[in-house]
């Protein structure tokens, strides 16, 4: 898996893109063939912003939440990826139950 993480209006420290790369990690358990995550951590006032977009064979999924810390925002959106991978992964297996299904 591939990972760019991008940090705008913001001093977020390397503690930030770690615990970002820490979250996206736990997607593996969800979904092997996860390609690339792109992730924008954005402070506008006092309200911060995470966005991101995942790509796996076939489909793109892109969420974005704010919340009053970066590290909210991280949880908040990884935690909607990780449903809509299951949901596209159910989906998948539900076309084709013969077809081999990652994770």
């Amino acid at each position: 898996m591939q990972t760019q993480i991008t940090v705008r209006h913001t001093d977020a420290s390397d503690y930030h893109r770690r615990y970002a790369q820490e979250q996206l990690e736990k997607l593996n358990q969800v979904h092997r063939r996860i390609e690339h995550v792109r992730v924008i951590l954005t402070e506008e006032g006092i309200e911060k912003k995470a966005e991101m977009t995942v790509m796996v064979p076939g489909q793109e999924f892109h969420v974005a939440e704010s919340a009053q810390s970066l590290e909210v925002a991280v949880d908040s959106c990884v935690d909607r990826i990780r449903r809509s991978l299951l949901k596209h992964k159910d989906t998948v297996r539900s076309k084709d139950p013969s077809r081999e299904v990652w994770h």
